[in-house]
């Protein structure tokens, strides 16, 4: 049996053409990995004060340092921040559990309601940020560690 020439001859240019699109899209991945990395570097400074800013709530209501929060923010994916590794890393570096942004929140509160001169019970802490007293319990040992003083006040409202 014999094979033509001209069917041998397109099969294998067929073949080229395959390996040279592999060729292609390994050099494709790499332009794109560059382009990760840049924005990675590009970011880096962003992602840093937008978490000092949360960290640093002054009179407004505390945000809690989350992944989400911060892509939010920045208009980013949630997925996109995998390919961010440095952001990535300074983000698990900074974000905070439940309990301790509760902590934070309970921090804000008390000291709200003391400048604006208003009795300081639980229900008023309760309606400014609205916590419930079992995730209140929950904070309390997060709110030690920050700030006693706070603690101490909150303990004896309970």
């Amino acid at each position: 049996m014999c094979i033509e020439y001209e069917l041998v001859k397109l099969i294998g240019d067929e073949i080229s053409k395959e390996q040279g699109k592999r060729k292609i899209s390994f050099e494709t991945k790499r332009k794109n990995q560059d382009k990760w990395d840049k924005m990675d570097k590009e970011l880096l400074p962003q992602v840093k004060l937008i978490i000092k800013q949360l960290q640093d709530t002054g009179e407004n209501r505390p945000e809690k340092i989350s992944v989400a929060g911060i892509c939010k923010i920045l208009n980013l994916p949630d997925k996109r921040i995998d390919k961010l590794p440095r952001c990535k890393e300074e983000l698990k570096k900074n974000m905070e559990s439940q309990e301790h942004y509760w902590a934070r929140e309970l921090i804000w509160a008390v000291e709200s309601i003391e400048k604006s001169g208003g009795r300081l019970n639980w229900k008023q802490i309760r309606n400014l940020i609205n916590l419930r007293k079992v995730n209140l319990e929950l904070a309390l040992e997060d709110l030690k560690d920050m700030d006693e003083s706070v603690h101490d006040i909150v303990v004896s409202l309970l």
